[in-house]
Order: structure tokens, then C-alpha cells, then sequence
């Protein structure tokens, strides 16, 4: 059994049973399934695992890089060449290494070190949730030349994106975090919304029996979470510290039988990490509405 499923579990329950399936009063730890990940940005990826498995910590995310790394890492995934890159400043997330794409840039898989990083913490007896940037961040935090657009590249894109999700899939993944930090942006326009719905179903239709979960940018969603909520995810993070405005929309709108993941800890800030008056109420609220939390 998946070291989630077994943090979700109660001691009546017969393995192999879906938790989703339990009602959230069969929890007796609610703060077990409340915890994605300790975040450890200084330690090595393997040893931040083992540290968090120690810890009884489920859900645990593994080829989770540092936002600043994040694109280049993954253009350099997908065969782009990264020589050429700008110092870019993302409003709402700061300063990272833009990579520029060429015109007509094609995409492969050059290396899946999601996968890689899975199959690392398998050796140890550790299921793990792999992170990667989803398709349509990717283009839009990427220079583009003249005459391309984010609609174009993702059609070259997509076949690799499917292709690294096979191979999650034939490893025995059972869930795949997509973060979409640009959702945290109020001003997208509707056509990056009509790429991102397109995105989402192809890769939903890709994952099989592998379950996506959907990670926003720091601050929430704000005005597009009710297109957020349409998506074909299975699960989705919400953001408590930062992004606390959306949660009551959530509760109320949330689509049954998924997973909800909340953000309960700014691992990042050397303040105050959150609240823990509003925690213990976004807590009580989802125990009262019988949500499964994650």
C-alpha cells in the first residue's frame, strides 16, 4: 500500500480499499492527511524524502525544485537548449532564468527525471507524488519569438508531455502534481485559459489510471477559480497561507470525490508560517462539510 494511502487509512480499513471512498470522520489523524510536504530547500531531493518519511509525512512530492530552476529544468527536459536565457521577473513569483524558445522550437522528451526521481524513492520503499510545470506555464514563462504563440508550441509540446506521462504511468505512478503558477496571475487572457482547458484534458485522457493534481501559484487562483474547478483533476492544492480568500468558495464548490490538499505552512518565509486561528477553522469547516483532505 502507498505510503498516502496508508496515512489515509484508519485501523478498521481493509487495504486496497480507495480512501476516497471513506467518509472524512473515519480520520483519526486529520493533520497527517493535511501535510503535502515539509519543504526542504537546502537538502538533498533523496534525503528531504527519507526525512519526510521518517517524519510519517504522506503525500510527499519528489522533483519539487525551487521556483527559480524550475523552467529552465524543465525546458532542458523537454530538449530545449537553455544557452540562451534572460533574467526575467514573474510578477507574482520574482526573479528566473527565462529560457528563449526558437522559431518553431521542437519538443522532446529528452529526459524524464520525474520518473527518475519516483523510481529513486521506490528503492527506498517510498511511493511519491512527482511535481512538473505544466505545459502551458512552461510556454508562457518562456520567451517566445515573433510570429509563435503559446497555442502553436503546444501542439509540438503535448506529444512530449504525453510521453513523459506514459512512462510515470508504466512506472506504477499513482499521482502527478502539475503546477500552474500563472493561474495566480489576475489578468490571464481567455485564450490562455482555452490553452490551459485543452491542456488539461489531453493530459488527463494521457494519465490513465494516474491521478493529476493541480498546483496554482502563491496567492491562490483569486478570479479564476471557478475555471479551475472545472478541470479534469483528481486532486487540488489549495493555498491557506497566501491564498486563504478562496477557500470558502472551495468548500462550497468543490467537486465530490475529489482530493483536496491544503497549504497549511509557508515553508519559504521566515515570519510567522501561518495562521494557526484560521488553520484550526479551515480544519473544522472541512470536517463539517465530510470533505476528503489530503
Amino acid at each position: 500500500m502507498p505510503v498516502w494511502q496508508k496515512a489515509a487509512c484508519h485501523d478498521g480499513t481493509t487495504e486496497g480499499v480507495p480512501a476516497r471512498q471513506y467518509s472524512i470522520d473515519h480520520f483519526p489523524n486529520i493533520a497527517r492527511l493535511l501535510t503535502a510536504t515539509l519543504g526542504f530547500p537546502d537538502a538533498d531531493e533523496m534525503r528531504g524524502v527519507r526525512c519526510q518519511h521518517a517524519a510519517g509525512i504522506s503525500h510527499i512530492a519528489t522533483a519539487n525544485s525551487p521556483w527559480r530552476d524550475r523552467v529552465v529544468q524543465t525546458a532542458r527536459m523537454f530538449g530545449v537548449g537553455t544557452d540562451n536565457t534572460v533574467t526575467a521577473c514573474d510578477p507574482m513569483h520574482g526573479n528566473y532564468r527565462k529560457p528563449i524558445l526558437r522559431p518553431g522550437q521542437a519538443f522532446h522528451l529528452a529526459r524524464n527525471w520525474p520518473r527518475d526521481a519516483f523510481l529513486a524513492a521506490e528503492q527506498l520503499g517510498i511511493s511519491t507524488r512527482p511535481v512538473l510545470l505544466g505545459p502551458v506555464s512552461f510556454l508562457a514563462l518562456c520567451g517566445m519569438t515573433k510570429g509563435d504563440s503559446v497555442g502553436q508550441g503546444l501542439m509540438r509540446l503535448l506529444p512530449a508531455y504525453i510521453e513523459c506521462f506514459e512512462q510515470l504511468n508504466n512506472a506504477g505512478c499513482f499521482w502527478i502534481q502539475i503546477d500552474e503558477p500563472i493561474l495566480a496571475h489576475p489578468g490571464l487572457p481567455a485564450a490562455t485559459l482555452t490553452h490551459m482547458d485543452v491542456a488539461w484534458h489531453v493530459l488527463s485522457e494521457a494519465s490513465r489510471g494516474t491521478s493529476l493534481v493541480l498546483v496554482g501559484g502563491s496567492g491562490g487562483f483569486g478570479r479564476h477559480l471557478p475555471f479551475v474547478l472545472q478541470l479534469p483533476f483528481g486532486g487540488l492544492h489549495v493555498d491557506v497561507v497566501h491564498g486563504y480568500r478562496d477557500f470558502p468558495y472551495v468548500l462550497q464548490h468543490f467537486p465530490a470525490h475529489h482530493w483536496l490538499s491544503l497549504g497549511l505552512v509557508d515553508s519559504c518565509s521566515a515570519a510567522l508560517p501561518t495562521s494557526a486561528w484560521r488553520t484550526a477553522s479551515w480544519n473544522r469547516r472541512c470536517v463539517r462539510i465530510g470533505r476528503i483532505v489530503s
